[in-house]
């Protein structure tokens, strides 16, 4: 008996332990999240001063040296200012090659974080190193190339550029110095050689980097490199590193946090992720671009994701209350309260996150308000159900729950309902859809309602195309139909349009002031 208590008191411990052990490697990573206005005051001063500097200053050499300072600070902070100092390096770098360089650089890099990825592209293929080129014009025009090539897709960066020749360019150009070595490092993953990248990586000594932002890169590729070779636990010590030097140093446009968040998901971390994911989120608002938006769009998934995991742990523990003795099933019940509570907290952090997302626009407002009454009902609803499963084996018996089971599919019944909750959220927000939709149609093609007042098939095709869901495969997965017959109605509904090759633009278009 003695033993035992023994063995039950070093296991308690050794998981305080372990407990105490995850907590520490967050520790210094929270503390700079607590002083984020500490943070964003001291950037503040920065650019203020920065600021006077721009206006006092006579010359254009001098002008263009401060907005050029002004714009390297608020590259990380916000999209607007940074596309306002892109025009005032335009402005004043006059002929010089250099200043040309740099000016079109930074171009480049506002091009691509407001999405023209294309007009970016365009602008990086007139780029070129003046012959008499600065290490710091080298380091410049490598690291748009870095920026370009990491939002665009495999078969545009093969038709655009060699990635091994760049990275063999840079180092035969500046030599081996850390910021060539990391541009190598993304040539290797880039063709699939993480092993030798972790060793080039690994040969960077860290001390040496004094840029913080070069810093958190080093220790991004460090983290990439983990998840590739399936190290969730080493990506998640590195990601953290990353995230305390983007945070740190005030960054708004950083990807380091939603990584970290993601990786707490799947380790079943769920308040902290939320936490992180919510701080990550506003971030990307205040800097305000698309992929801000994406990633805001990112983070709901994910935290659905937290809640569907944590139903499906209710089933499990479900199932088992079934099998195990009544002793077992006071024990569950307990086990699955706490989880209730869980559950509730991660709703609350949505109601925050969804207030934060409030400012982006009346439409995401609207949706996500629906979505989260849809997701409160639905857990109330497995908690419903899972009292009737109770009661139902206790009064009627193993076989009555087991003809519940043999039922036909719960989605099956439940997806009309989804459909007409979506005509109703869509038709509330843009109530004269249908008609400025047959605005664009000739008579005999237009469009009307159903006999119950909601979208037709071929309407709600084009109700996700006007919220930004143009994907074939997308639209087919969320109305629950073929990819084919998606094909299908939008071929048709172009050809039928009064302007076909415009149409799809013309329906994105409606309701926009």
């Amino acid at each position: 008996m003695r033993k035992g208590i023994l063995a039950a008191a070093a296991a308690v411990a050794c998981v305080l332990w372990l407990s105490s052990c995850s907590d520490n490697r967050f520790r210094r990573l929270d503390a700079i999240l607590g002083q984020e206005e500490d943070i964003d005051a001291c950037v503040r001063r920065r650019t203020d001063s920065l600021t006077l500097l721009f206006n006092a200053a006579g010359p254009d050499s001098l002008r263009f040296r401060f907005a050029e300072q002004l714009y390297d600070e608020w590259r990380h902070l916000n999209l607007d200012s940074c596309n306002r100092y892109t025009d005032e390096m335009l402005r004043y770098a006059g002929s010089d090659s250099s200043r040309i360089l740099s000016s079109r650089a930074a171009l480049v890099r506002t091009l691509t974080r407001r999405g023209d990825l294309s007009g970016a592209v365009e602008v990086f293929k007139a780029l070129e190193i003046p012959s008499n080129a600065s290490e710091r014009d080298i380091d410049t025009y490598f690291y748009i190339a870095t920026r370009l090539v990491s939002q665009l897709n495999r078969t545009t960066i093969d038709s655009l550029l060699s990635m091994k020749a760049l990275a063999d360019d840079y180092l035969s150009r500046s030599g081996p110095t850390y910021k060539a070595l990391l541009f190598k490092v993304k040539e290797l993953r880039y063709y699939g050689n993480p092993d030798e990248a972790l060793d080039v990586v690994k040969s960077i000594p860290v001390d040496e980097i004094e840029d913080v932002h070069y810093r958190s890169t080093y220790y991004m590729s460090i983290c990439s490199i983990y998840i590739e070779k399936d190290d969730p636990v080493s990506a998640m010590d590195w990601c953290v590193k990353s995230a305390e030097c983007d945070l740190g140093s005030g960054m708004k446009d950083y990807f380091s946090l939603y990584l970290l968040a993601r990786l707490l998901f799947k380790e079943g971390d769920t308040e902290r992720a939320v936490r992180y994911m919510n701080r990550a989120v506003r971030d990307a608002l205040i800097y305000n671009y698309p992929l801000g938006m994406q990633r805001s769009v990112s983070a709901l998934n994910y935290m659905n994701a937290a809640i569907f995991d944590l139903h499906r742990k209710q089933r499990i523990f479900l199932w088992l209350g079934i099998l195990l003795v009544s002793l077992f099933l006071l024990i569950l019940l307990f086990i699955n309260s706490r989880m209730l509570r869980r559950v509730r907290r991660v709703n609350n952090m949505y109601r925050q996150s969804q207030s934060e997302l409030r400012s982006v626009s009346l439409i995401k407002d609207h949706m996500l308000g629906e979505y989260m009454g849809l997701a409160s009902n639905y857990i109330y609803e497995v908690d419903e159900r899972r009292s009737a499963y109770r009661k139902m084996l206790k009064e009627e018996g193993p076989e009555a729950l087991a003809r519940v089971f043999r039922e036909p599919s719960f989605a099956d019944s439940e997806f009309p309902r989804y459909c007409d909750n979506f005509d109703k959220i869509f038709l509330e927000i843009f109530p004269d859809f249908i008609e400025k939709l047959n605005v664009l149609m000739p008579e005999g093609a237009k469009f009307e309602k159903t006999p119950e007042g909601g979208l037709t098939s071929q309407l709600r095709i084009l109700a996700l195309i006007r919220l930004g869901i143009c994907d074939s495969s997308r639209i087919s997965v969320i109305l629950h139909i073929s990819k084919g017959t998606v094909y299908t109605y939008r071929s048709v509904m172009r050809q039928s349009a009064l302007v076909p090759e415009t149409f799809e633009d013309d329906v994105q278009g409606i309701g926009i002031l």
